[in-house]
C-alpha cells in the first residue's frame, strides 16, 4: 500500500513538473526561434538598403556600425521590365544565371518575402524609384542555430526532469514515512491481537466441546444444549474472522518472502472441487469443470489453495440454487487464466467494484455467514503472485471471477 502511494505520489507530480516544464522551454525555444528568424528579416531589410542612394550610415567614434554583420547575402535591382540592372554580391558568389533562377523561383512565389528551400536561402521584394529590388540571404547558419536551440533546450528538459524526478524519490518517502509508520503500527496491532485473542478462543471451544460431552452424561434440557451450540456456533465465527484477519496482516507485509515451488494448479483445482462437492450438494448447486491438464505454476502452495478455497466457497455461497458453480483453467499467452462462475443476483459495476475491499458486503449477501474477508485474502494471494483478479456481472446475474497470473 506504501509502495502504490509512493508511486502514485511520484506519478502525479512528475507529470504535472513535466507539462508546466515542457511549457517553459517550449515557449524560451519559441521565442529564440522567432528572435534568429526577426534577426534574419533584420539583415535582408539592411542588405535592401545598400543599394539605396543616401543610405550609407556615418558612424561615430565608441558605437557598433548597424551593418556589422550582414551575413552571406547578396541583392539584385530590377526595371520595371524584370532586367538585372545591379547585382550587389561582395560577401557571396554567385552566377548570372544562378541569379536568373532565383529571381523565377521568386516570381513563382507570389509573395514579397519567404523561403526558397531548395537554394537554402531566405528573400525580400522591395520597391525602388527605378524597379525592384531583391535581397537573398543563406540560411544555414539561421537553421543550425535553430537546430542547436532545439537541442540545447531538450536537454535542459530532459536535465530538468531527471533532477526533478530525484528530489520527488526524497520527498516521496519523507511525506509518506509518518503513513507508513501508521500503517505498519495497525498492521502489528492487528497481527498481535489475533495472535493473543486466537490462544483464548481456542481454550474456549475446547471447554465447550467438554461441557457438552458432561452434559450428555447428565440428561440435559434442549434449552442447555441450544445455549451450549449458540456459544459454539460465536466461538467458531470468531476464530474464522481472527484466522482470517492474521492472514492479511500476513499477506500486508510487503518484505515478506514467499516460498515458492511449482504448483500443478489442475491438480489442485480439481482436489478443492471434490472438497466442495459435498457443500454443493447440500445447497442443490452443481459443480462443472473446465481444466486443462497439468497446468503449473510457480507459487506458493499454501496460498494457491487458500485462493481456490475462498472462490470455489463464494459461487457456492451466493449462487441460486440449481445453477451451477463452474470452474475454468488453461495456460495461455505465457498466463494463467483462472475463471469461477456462478449464476446469482444482479450487481452494477459500483457494487463489483468494491467486492475486493475488506469488510465490504452487499446487501444481497448480508444474509449469508462471512465477514467480508475472503475476496480482500483473495486478491492479496494474487498480487503476491504477481497476477490481477477482477469481478464481472452480466445482465443475467452470471458473475465471473477471473485470475491471471504470469507463469
Amino acid at each position: 500500500m506504501i509502495k502504490k502511494l509512493r508511486n502514485k505520489f511520484i506519478l502525479i507530480t512528475m507529470s504535472l513538473l513535466a507539462v508546466v516544464l515542457a511549457v517553459v522551454f517550449g515557449a524560451i525555444g519559441i521565442i529564440q526561434v522567432r528572435g534568429q528568424i526577426n534577426e534574419s528579416h533584420k539583415k535582408l531589410e539592411m542588405a535592401s538598403r545598400t543599394l539605396e542612394p543616401k543610405q550609407t550610415p556615418k558612424f561615430e567614434l565608441g558605437k557598433p556600425p548597424e551593418e556589422r554583420d550582414m551575413g552571406a547575402s547578396f541583392t539584385v535591382e530590377l526595371d520595371s521590365e524584370g532586367n538585372i540592372t545591379a547585382l550587389r554580391d561582395e560577401n557571396y558568389q554567385i552566377t548570372t544565371s544562378d541569379v536568373e533562377k532565383l529571381i523565377q523561383a521568386v516570381t513563382e512565389n507570389e509573395s514579397g518575402s519567404g523561403i526558397l528551400t531548395e537554394y537554402n536561402l531566405r528573400y525580400l521584394v522591395s520597391n525602388t524609384p527605378h524597379g525592384t529590388s531583391i535581397s537573398f540571404l543563406d540560411i544555414h547558419q539561421e537553421r543550425n542555430d535553430i537546430v542547436s536551440t532545439v537541442i540545447i533546450s531538450l536537454l535542459a528538459y530532459l536535465v530538468s526532469l531527471a533532477l526533478l524526478f530525484i528530489i520527488s524519490l526524497y520527498l516521496a518517502r519523507w511525506i509518506t514515512k509518518p503513513i507508513e509508520e501508521s500503517w505498519n503500527k495497525q498492521k502489528r496491532f492487528v497481527a498481535d491481537a489475533s495472535h493473543d485473542l486466537k490462544t483464548p478462543l481456542t481454550v474456549i471451544l475446547a471447554n465447550l466441546d467438554i461441557m457438552e460431552h458432561n452434559l450428555r452424561e447428565e440428561a440435559p434440557s434442549a434449552e442447555q444444549f441450544k445455549w451450549l451450540e449458540s456459544s459454539r456456533s460465536e466461538a467458531g465465527q470468531m476464530k474464522i474472522l481472527i484466522e482470517e484477519m492474521l492472514m492479511l496482516a500476513k499477506l500486508d507485509d510487503e518484505q515478506q518472502q514467499l516460498a515458492t515451488t511449482n504448483v500443478n494448479l489442475s491438480d489442485l483445482l480439481t482436489e478443492q472441487t471434490l472438497a466442495f462437492e459435498s457443500l454443493a450438494y447440500e445447497r442443490k448447486i452443481s459443480l462443472e469443470e473446465d481444466i486443462a491438464e497439468d497446468v503449473v505454476i510457480k507459487g506458493n502452495e499454501m496460498y494457491l489453495r487458500r485462493l481456490l478455497q475462498i472462490l470455489l466457497d463464494n459461487g457456492i455461497k451466493y449462487s441460486l440454487p440449481d445453477h451451477p458453480v463452474t470452474s475454468r483453467l488453461k495456460a495461455e499467452n505465457n498466463q494463467i487464466i483462472l475463471a469461477i462462475s456462478n449464476q446469482g443476483n444482479v450487481m452494477d459495476k459500483e457494487t463489483t467494484s468494491h467486492l475486493f475491499e475488506r469488510f465490504y458486503r452487499s446487501e444481497t449477501s448480508r444474509s449469508t455467514d462471512g465477514f467480508g474477508l475472503g475476496l480482500a485474502i483473495a486478491e492479496q494471494i494474487v498480487k503476491l503472485h504477481h497476477g490481477i483478479i477482477n469481478a464481472e456481472c452480466d445482465d443475467t446475474g452470471m458473475i465471473t471471477f477471473t485470475v491471471m497470473i504470469p507463469k
